[in-house]
């Protein structure tokens, strides 16, 4: 072994070691309560680098001098403190204190939500990095960038798989001897001061141990771009049947103004494509990764990419216009916009003459600096998806509440008071600071119902709690049979119902209704109360001139699902009878049974 080799070793294990005992501190603090835990900036700032920084020097060991790979990573450390901060600080805000749950961080704003992005952004930046350290300079070729990729992709699964394993041993022997009553080693194996640094230490081992063996890499990369190729074949045949069959549905998807295709399919199969169609291409040193045929159709069927990529950018127009941005939306348009980046490269790659796909390496390198680019700005105040959410739902309230709701929304009280709800518990602080706003508005037509709305969220700390049934009179109610209506009592215990919320806001007026069905299910002769919500059936009991909730109901899982359309359809037409249950319930000591009928030839299911 080198000297450079024993350096690099002693470097990995040390800062495994340090890693360990830092997110072993994190964590105590957290089940402790101490700081950083009661700091939302403080703890996302320190676990980002905590977690991320040591996989990227051990990822660049070897590819150049310590001093250089320091750097990088005293780099790429302040970037993800950065991050990190601006995501507690304005993201998180400050975390809810409950009496019965004590402190506990906001729904939709954990600091595990940034986890996903971040692993974006290290895994396409991290081989330009490692490009610049082996060569010296800044400008990379991409079949460098494409090896780095890989072998980082590989190492870091390898890692994985070996800590894995490590642990099935580890509770294995703890297991055994516990078998024969010595509990010292499950002891010392469930202690988090053994179980953190042990796996940050393993994870490095790992890394270590599967990158001294080039010839494994090598393998493995070239045998699972081998086997995915062929699959590209069958997503191309997928997108050139799609794109056929979109032809005839094309004048009535676009003459309707509504989202009739979900863009997160459609971003699938574009995702698939271009990964796909990528093992196939690899570092384009391959001049036919295909029989001439294969290859001539992939070449034609690649400028279809633009089409799924141009459909999906509208499905989700339509959808932000409807119901306004959502961070999951800002996100998805970021996957559609870089989607039309390959897309419209791939398809120029197609059509030039010269070596299959040529160009598809330059594509994808531009592809890459884009997405790094736009990562850094949407986890940043710049583009921040929760900012961008919190300015487009305070908008979408107030255009809500004053008549002048975008064409495709529900209007009324759906529209206003879900915007509203998304500001308190999906855009972050950003969305929490519009709530303040709101709860002051005094120059708006409706300005008291705002502000209601807005200190009622505000005074809430559940998501639960926020689904708040609309009033008794802006409830739409369809009773049947036809001929019965429905009594004021009924109208006002499902609008004062908490548990009832979610049923009681589709019910409201401009989002179509529900059915009621009043009919005896108990055979009392009092008819119960069955009100159709969307996919959920409310069963309402009439006790001493009162109505109250008896229970949920749905149908059975071999039948599908059904909705409130489908229900007015069927209670229209006069197709429903009660049926008396097949088998009666069991008492068996303190417990109740209720009996599920699967039918005569299936066993039966019972349930507490």
């Amino acid at each position: 072994m080198s000297g450079c080799e024993r350096q690099a070793r002693f470097v990995l294990i040390a800062l495994a070691a340090l890693q360990g005992a830092v997110l072993w501190w994190l964590y105590r603090e957290m089940k402790s309560g101490g700081w950083p835990a009661t700091d939302p900036a403080w703890l996302a700032a320190l676990l980002a680098p905590a977690i991320l920084v040591p996989p990227l020097v051990y990822l660049q060991l070897g590819l150049g001098r310590l001093t250089r790979i320091a750097a990088t990573a005293g780099a790429a450390a302040l970037v993800l403190f950065g991050i990190g901060w601006h995501f507690g600080a304005r993201v998180i805000g400050a975390p809810l204190t409950d009496a019965a749950q004590g402190t506990r961080w906001m729904g939709g704003a954990e600091p595990y939500v940034l986890a996903l992005p971040l692993l974006v952004l290290c895994f396409h930046a991290l081989p330009f990095m490692q490009s610049a350290l082996a060569n010296g300079r800044m400008r990379a070729s991409y079949p460098q960038l494409f090896v780095f990729a890989w072998r980082n992709a590989l190492l870091v699964a390898l890692a994985a798989l070996f800590t894995g394993v490590l642990w099935l041993l580890l509770l294995l022997w703890a297991q055994l001897f516990d078998m024969i009553g010595i509990r010292f080693f499950r002891d010392i194996f469930r202690d988090s001061r053994f179980a953190i640094p042990a796996t940050a230490i393993a994870f490095a081992a790992g890394i270590g141990l599967a990158g001294s063996v080039e010839r494994l890499q090598t393998a493995l990369r070239q045998q699972l771009l081998g086997l995915f190729k062929w699959l590209a074949v069958l997503a191309f045949v997928i997108l050139t049947l799609f794109s056929l069959a979109l032809l005839a549905k094309s004048p009535e998807l676009f003459a309707s103004g509504r989202r009739a295709i979900g863009a997160g399919w459609l971003l699938w199969l574009l995702v698939l494509c271009v990964y796909l169609l990528n093992a196939a291409y690899q570092d384009g040193s391959i001049e036919r990764p295909y029989p001439r045929a294969l290859a001539t159709f992939m070449r034609w069927a690649a400028p279809l990419l633009v089409v799924v990529a141009l459909l999906a950018l509208y499905a989700l127009g339509v959808r932000i216009r409807g119901y306004g941005l959502t961070v999951e939306r800002a996100w998805a348009l970021l996957v559609a916009l870089l989607a039309l980046i390959y897309a419209a490269g791939y398809a120029v790659a197609a059509l030039r003459r010269g070596s299959w796909m040529a160009l598809m390496g330059r594509v994808n390198v531009v592809a890459a600096l884009a997405l790094i680019g736009a990562l850094l700005l949407m986890l940043t105040p710049v583009l921040s998806p929760y900012r961008l959410t919190a300015a487009s739902q305070a908008a979408r309230a107030l255009a809500a509440q004053s008549g002048e709701a975008p064409t495709g929304s529900r209007a009324g009280y759906g529209l206003d008071r879900d915007a509203l709800w998304v500001l308190r518990f999906s855009a972050g602080a950003y969305g929490r600071e519009q709530l303040v706003r709101l709860a002051a508005l005094q120059d708006h037509p409706r300005a008291a119902a705002i502000r209601a709305r807005a200190a009622q969220l505000l005074s809430t700390t559940t998501r639960y709690g926020a689904t708040a049934p609309p009033p008794a009179a802006e409830l739409e109610l369809v009773a049947f049979p036809d001929g019965r209506t429905i009594d004021a009592a009924l109208r006002e215990a499902l609008a004062t119902r908490a548990e009832l919320g979610n049923i009681a806001r589709e019910c409201a007026r401009g989002d179509g209704g529900c059915p009621v069905l009043l009919v005896d299910l108990d055979g009392d002769g009092v008819d119960e109360a069955a009100v159709f919500g969307e996919y959920n059936v409310a069963i309402m009991a009439g006790v001493d001139g009162a109505w109250q909730l008896a229970g949920f109901a749905r149908p059975a899982a071999d039948d599908g699902i059904l909705s409130r359309a489908r229900a007015f359809e069927l209670l229209h037409a006069g197709e429903y009878h009660v049926v008396p249950p097949r088998y009666q319930s069991l008492q068996l000591g303190d417990f109740y049974f209720g009996v599920a009928d699967s039918g005569p030839a299936r066993a039966l299911t019972f349930s507490r």
